[in-house]
């Protein structure tokens, strides 16, 4: 089974051609979710299970955790679709030590934190995005279709050359971390 979580707020749910696409590229069947309602104006996070078909629907009050720290990970897991069995994440998620996530590191290549893709800010002003993340985000499919992020192959080696470093994701939006060596716990 895999699932979406969506923002919805102001009794909308957001971005729902991005979550329909992944769902349709999981097993090539279209899913239309216009039908979400929301119970309320507040920011709601809606989690959709399904796998032929949904399965099931589940709007709760989203409070944003705090992330503003990140340990890099080495591992060969693959997440290529949100499954509702994220015991390989949470494992690696427990070897965060003080940080307050992870950044997955594979083949020497920068990926995703648990929760989110990355986008590293480089000397020249532009926003680059993993071309290989551990799972194609939403939002990072937004921002790569609005040309806000550039996808490239980012070491970990060369993580010390970029400026900023930020998380994405559908319920987070873009959202900045700071400087690398800040964000960054080794």
């Amino acid at each position: 089974m895999l699932f979406e979580t969506i923002l919805c707020k102001n009794g909308e749910a957001v971005n729902i051609s991005f979550h329909e696409e992944r769902m349709h590229r999981f097993n090539g069947k279209a899913f239309d979710l216009s039908f979400l309602t929301p119970p309320g104006k507040d920011t709601y996070r809606c989690k959709v299970i399904y796998a032929d078909d949904i399965l099931s629907i589940k709007f709760e009050s989203y409070e944003k955790k705090t992330i503003r720290t990140l340990k890099p990970i080495e591992s060969n897991i693959s997440y290529p679709y949100k499954l509702v069995d994220r015991s390989g994440i949470e494992e690696l998620f427990g070897l965060r030590g003080e940080a307050d996530d992870i950044v997955v590191i594979k083949n020497g290549l920068i990926t995703d934190t648990s929760i989110a893709n990355i986008a590293l800010l480089d000397k020249s002003g532009r926003w680059l995005t993993p071309k290989t993340p551990l799972l194609c985000g939403t939002m990072r499919q937004k921002l790569l279709s609005d040309r806000f992020l550039i996808e490239d192959d980012i070491a970990l080696k060369n993580l010390a050359s970029f400026e900023g470093i930020a998380i994405m994701n559908a319920l987070r939006g873009f959202e900045p971390l700071g400087r690398i060596e800040e964000a960054i716990r080794f």
